[in-house]
């Protein structure tokens, strides 16, 4: 295998890391959304699935030679690459939107105790007024 082959699959690697950091903000996000211990403990069992399928499918489709070490730091770089680039991105977007999704909530039970409030002040009065 020569140098040129090595890079190669060294970026193929690293794409492969980037890939598995998208699953990573998939998952993040269902966690964000459904914040519990189950979910936390079903998201890290189904990302290391996932990445390692995302990682046993591009192995096959580029004939990757055996598992070697740069194959994994690589892989592990480009996570990382991924993590600290998109990441604060779609982080910073979720936690947007699930604090307009959490005050929409708030307030639709707010509107919701105060109609409940006011149906029962006009009973009130009709009942006075009998």
């Amino acid at each position: 295998m020569t140098g040129a082959d090595q890079f190669y699959i060294v970026l193929v690697c690293a794409a492969c890391g980037a890939a598995g950091g998208i699953a990573y903000d998939f998952f993040y996000l269902v966690r964000r959304f459904f914040p519990s211990r189950a979910t936390d403990i079903v998201c890290d069992v189904a990302f290391f699935l996932v990445f390692a399928g995302i990682y046993l499918f591009v192995s096959l489709l580029f004939a990757l030679p055996d598992f070697r070490i740069y194959m994994f730091l690589a892989c592990l770089a480009g996570l990382i690459l991924y993590l600290k680039s998109w990441h604060g991105i779609v982080a910073f977007f979720a936690e947007k939107v699930y604090n307009k999704v959490v005050k929409r909530g708030r307030m639709s039970a707010l509107q919701r105790n105060t109609e409940k409030k006011i149906c029962r002040i006009s009973r009130k009065r009709r009942k006075e007024s009998s």
